[in-house]
């Protein structure tokens, strides 16, 4: 059931810039005539603003990659790109049926542009590429959402420790607490009532509902 297979790709210098992919999402399954509405602020996608805040890592080393998490009873993390706003960024995170479709795919990333510390990972929408994030001072029913990785709404962020969660690479099978760094382990997310949210928590000692698994 559970997929242990490391994809590490690596960059081809240190001196040079990461290459970045930075085609508009919104733009490569619909024209640019096309208006995409979404739920919040701006109305519409805007291409060229989503090409600067979604911006896909290509020499990040991923644990894996396009997977599912599924909380306790089996439901999986899940998101829709027209529930956030102009940018792709703020789009809360539903817990639901497990349908295999785009928005319930992930990536984990332990290392790259956003990220380079130890037992830790990014957990980024493989339909997005935005990052999973916490913010306490939001709306609670928007807390927890997806957001350009590293912390900036524009794309120009190095990194954010709200977006660093516990994770051991070598080990794809184990349950996890996600539980944001930013929150000393005192914040776990648990499924309520079909959304991701945060609860309190001892996340060293997590419960059955503060555990998620990596499912492919």
């Amino acid at each position: 059931m559970f997929v242990s297979t490391l994809f590490i790709v690596l960059a081809a210098g240190l001196a040079t810039a990461a290459p970045l992919d930075l085609t508009p999402r919104a733009t490569k399954t619909s024209t640019t005539a096309t208006k995409i509405a979404v739920s919040g602020a701006g109305g519409f996608l805007n291409p060229t603003a989503v090409a600067k805040s979604q911006v896909k890592d290509l020499t990040a080393t991923r644990a894996a990659t396009g997977v599912q998490i599924q909380d306790s009873t089996g439901q999986c993390l899940s998101i829709d790109p027209t529930a956030g706003n102009f940018r792709e960024n703020l789009i809360p995170v539903a817990v639901k049926d497990c349908d295999g479709s785009e928005g319930q795919k992930f990536d984990f990333v332990t290392k790259g542009a956003h990220i380079d510390q130890a037992n830790s990972a990014l957990i980024v929408s493989s339909l997005t590429q935005g990052c999973l994030d916490f913010d306490a001072r939001r709306a609670p029913n928007i807390q927890v959402h997806i957001f350009s990785c590293g912390g900036r709404a524009d794309g120009a962020g190095k990194e954010s420790s709200s977006q660093f969660f516990p994770f051991v690479a070598a080990n794809l099978t184990a349950p996890y607490a996600l539980s944001p760094e930013n929150t000393n382990n005192a914040v776990c997310f648990v499924n309520s009532n079909g959304a991701l949210a945060p609860q309190d928590c001892d996340a060293t000692k997590p419960s059955a509902t503060e555990l998620f698994t990596i499912v492919a």
